[in-house]
């Protein structure tokens, strides 16, 4: 009869585990240790206008678009896109078109001395304050001399000649008066004029690769500004710029203001400046190439005398003669 009513039950491991018990806390330690990643969410920038996906890729349904320097925040990552949150809605857009910081910080106000200068597109609001989402305070024309008081960041504080203030988003302001149409047109030398040609003639054997952003840089495929970059590097062996932003900014004295596309030169570049940004060149008779998204391909669009689609033509040829 066994008498210890209080002897205590013996628990046997396994025998895998008793022979490697040690091993197997050491890898329960390490396991312990490895540091926890936190995904946080950061603020980004366009960098041009763009379009905000449902799904990782470039064929997904577009919820919406948005502009050049628009704040977003990333919520994650898929390849080479970043999902992120805009104004209530999440989708994706392809990292090229993302940047940490503003192309020009809008923190950083230059008190630089004032000077004449002319706006380069038509019906350019005056702002109250340097911000899309600021009250507009009126309407510039194109060729309307101003005064430049001061920059805030992409922004241009300005005066009129009736002495109303405001802010004008920078592209749309010229640095002198030689910015506009008139002037800007004047560099016809032979070498823009052979840039000119050439450029259409690259453009014109790109007619019918595929519209892509995230592919824009491979053998077949596009998008508005990739397509334009490479003609004119073709071209002339000079960077225009890689996006309709960059573009912009980087010929900005080469601008000129158009009521009707058929009032650009041939082989110059047209922009459709109002809401989402797009580029094409001007091949005579009111056509231009340039890559479409709703098509989904690169191609020639003719447009009537009375369309007031592209808003701005660019001298790029002359741009690249004095670059």
């Amino acid at each position: 009869m066994n008498t210890n009513k209080h002897s205590k039950k013996v628990v046997h491991l396994p025998k895998f585990i008793q022979k490697n018990h040690t091993a197997i806390l050491f890898s329960l330690l390490l396991f312990l240790m490895l540091p926890v990643t936190f995904v946080h969410a950061q603020r980004l920038y366009t960098t041009d206008g763009v379009n905000v996906r449902a799904k990782p890729n470039s064929s997904s349904k577009v919820l919406t678009s948005v502009s050049a320097g628009t704040s977003v925040t990333k919520t994650g990552r898929s390849g080479n896109w970043i999902a992120v949150r805009v104004n209530g809605i999440k989708g994706y857009i392809y990292k090229s078109y993302l940047s940490g910081s503003k192309n020009t910080s809008t923190a950083t106000v230059s008190k630089s001395t004032s000077y004449r200068a002319v706006i380069t597109a038509s019906s350019v609001n005056l702002r109250a304050k340097p911000s899309f989402s600021s009250r507009v305070k009126g309407s510039l024309s194109a060729g309307q001399a101003v005064t430049v008081c001061s920059t805030n960041g992409s922004w241009k504080k300005v005066q009129t000649s009736k002495g109303k203030k405001g802010y004008v988003y920078g592209i749309y302001v010229g640095k002198s008066a030689s910015s506009s149409k008139t002037t800007a047109k004047k560099t016809t030398t032979a070498s823009s004029s052979s840039y000119r040609t050439k450029a259409v003639s690259y453009a014109k054997r790109r007619v019918g690769d595929k519209y892509s952003q995230s592919r824009r840089d491979q053998k077949g495929y596009a998008d508005c500004s990739s397509l334009m970059r490479d003609a004119y590097k073709s071209a002339s062996g000079k960077y225009i710029g890689n996006t309709t932003y960059e573009q912009l900014e980087l010929m900005h004295s080469y601008l000129y203001s158009i009521s009707s596309v058929r009032q650009a030169t041939v082989g110059d570049l047209v922009f459709h400046q109002n809401g989402s940004n797009h580029v094409g060149i001007y091949l005579g008779n009111g056509k231009v190439l340039h890559a479409s998204q709703t098509a989904g391909k690169v191609k020639i669009s003719t447009f009537s005398s009375s369309s007031r689609y592209w808003d701005t033509g660019c001298n790029a040829a002359g741009y690249c003669v004095k670059h």
